[in-house]
């Protein structure tokens, strides 16, 4: 094993070469060097992204060395982002580390192209003007904005991208044996087990999916062709194997017998993937088209025409009771099928490609081989932009619904809305100074009642108390809830970095008091 798989072993596990090299090749962002945005750093370096760097033109104040993990004493008066840089940089010396101390605020006004050069923008306590700016421009230029507020017990992160894809969502449920609609070279196998005259070893060994093929053939013949459907239907072909088994420790039959229930469904396209289908980006390819949608088209017409209506079989053959040679043909056999079907794929994806004039050989093979195991999972992720969220009229219904909800936390966003709304009023955050924080929650509470009066509701809809937590903690961070968001935010960051997994889709609120988190589309 070479040292850089042997350093990356467990994650390599998770995400295989491919999301690693992802991760390799990200260039992260950090919008201010606070104790959440360096947690989450943390936590993306270890693992080896390609580069990071912190933005940012405060200097460290002794508070800051009492929330990050990431500062020293001795740091006090010194540049943050170059604090910061210096001790993440000794997490990993395969990741370059940058820091710029310029005004934030006055780069994302005048200079937001600055932003381009990155895979994801981290923005860790931007006030609402800067914020939507900020959003706007990465929107605008399809780069992933995660958005991090994090004070006293209250975390809060939002996701905004225009679309994200997934390929390999890593789902559980992949097995696709195709018993109810047998290829022909699957039949054709099934039909030349003839288990009467077996030996009682042989016949303790037959593959469980010959045993479910034969089974749902005789019933075929007996039910005008249809598969068992209904609970009962299935309960009574369960009968069926078992009469067929010539002891009750044939283990290949008891398999055959906890598939049914599995098995009889009805092969087809999932819902999504028809949705995936149905899209514009799907049927009006251009030379802009990503990858993805003219995987997805190519995939669409192999549906149409050599697919009759179905995706392209999987090779993927579970463990089996059976013997070494039996198990191996079946799978060969599920081998050969799979690699028709991606051939086929390939050539409608080569027509495709040719006209919209990009080179055969553009999408590289590892990826069409993942894309075609993968078929049935793929995922398209539509986020609402954050400029649409705080500008145009929100979700009014939903926020009275969701903040009813007392197992719920969308009260934090309402407070963390109004906090920028105060931040806009008075140029400062509330409870900052000790001196006025009792002043402090009175002004909190008209924001507070300005924002809900705006969206059409009620004060008393939020707990008063949130609103004194707030003022009481003076936005501090709290080392604990930083190190809890920095987990939760990276492995987010990681799933829209290497395209693996499924990212939440679009808000998650952390209520450190109750210990319990929120997720909201926004």
């Amino acid at each position: 094993m070479d040292p850089k798989t042997q350093k990356y072993d467990r994650q390599l596990r998770l995400w295989h070469s491919s999301g690693q090299t992802a991760l390799e090749n990200a260039k992260v962002c950090l919008v201010h060097g606070t104790a959440t945005g360096a947690e989450i750093l943390k936590n993306l370096i270890l693992p080896g992204i390609g580069s990071f760097t912190v933005l940012d033109n405060q200097l460290v104040k002794s508070s800051d060395v009492g929330s990050n993990f990431f500062l020293e004493l001795s740091s006090v008066n010194q540049s943050r982002a170059q604090a910061v840089t210096q001790l993440l940089k000794e997490l990993n010396e395969d990741v370059e580390g940058f820091h710029i101390d310029e005004d934030v605020y006055s780069l994302i006004e005048h200079r937001p192209e600055f932003f381009k050069q990155f895979s994801v923008v981290i923005a860790s306590d931007v006030p609402e003007k800067y914020l939507v700016k900020l959003s706007e421009y990465c929107w605008r230029e399809d780069i992933a904005l995660v958005v991090v507020r994090n004070f006293g017990y209250m975390g809060y992160f939002r996701i905004a991208v225009p679309e994200h894809t997934v390929i390999e969502a890593h789902s559980e449920n992949t097995i696709d044996l195709r018993v109810d609609c047998p290829f022909a070279a699957l039949q054709d196998y099934s039909k030349s087990f003839e288990l009467d005259t077996m030996s009682n070893m042989d016949h303790g060994n037959v593959p469980y999916v010959v045993i479910l093929l034969q089974a749902l053939d005789k019933w075929k013949k007996e039910h005008d062709g249809k598969i068992p459907t209904k609970y009962a239907e299935k309960n009574e072909l369960k009968q069926w194997i078992r009469q067929m088994s010539r002891s009750f420790d044939e283990e290949n039959f008891e398999e055959a017998i906890n598939m049914v229930l599995r098995v009889c469904n009805e092969t087809g396209v999932p819902s999504e993937v028809q949705n995936l289908f149905a899209s514009s980006s799907c049927n009006e390819i251009t030379s802009q088209s990503s990858d993805f949608w003219l995987l997805v088209r190519a995939l669409k017409e192999f549906v149409n025409n050599e697919g009759n209506g179905l995706l392209p079989v999987t090779a993927t053959l579970p463990d089996m009771k059976s013997d070494t040679e039996r198990y191996i043909a079946l799978q060969n056999i599920y081998r050969q099928k799979a690699k028709e079907d991606l051939l086929a794929l390939k050539n409608h994806l080569e027509s495709l490609l040719t006209s919209v004039n990009r080179p055969a050989d553009s999408i590289p093979e590892e990826k069409i081989e993942t894309f075609c195991k993968n078929a049935a999972f793929l995922k398209a992720l539509k986020f609402r932009s954050i400029a649409d969220e705080y500008q145009n009229n929100p979700r009014t219904k939903e926020i009275r619904k969701w903040l009813e909800d007392e197992t719920g936390n969308l009260s934090l966003y309402v407070i963390i809305r109004a906090v920028d709304r105060f931040y806009e009023a008075h140029k400062r955050y509330p409870g900052q100074e000790d001196e006025t924080v009792e002043d402090d929650i009175k002004l909190l509470k008209e924001s507070t009642a300005s924002l809900l009066n705006e969206w059409g509701l009620p004060l008393d809809c939020i707990s008063e108390d949130y609103i004194q937590e707030v003022c009481r903690t003076g936005l501090a961070e709290l080392p604990s809830i930083a190190a809890l968001l920095g987990g939760i935010v990276s492995q987010e960051v990681i799933k829209l970095i290497t395209r693996q997994y499924i990212p939440l889709n679009n808000t998650c609120l952390y209520n450190g008091i109750k210990a319990t988190v929120s997720t909201y589309e926004l």
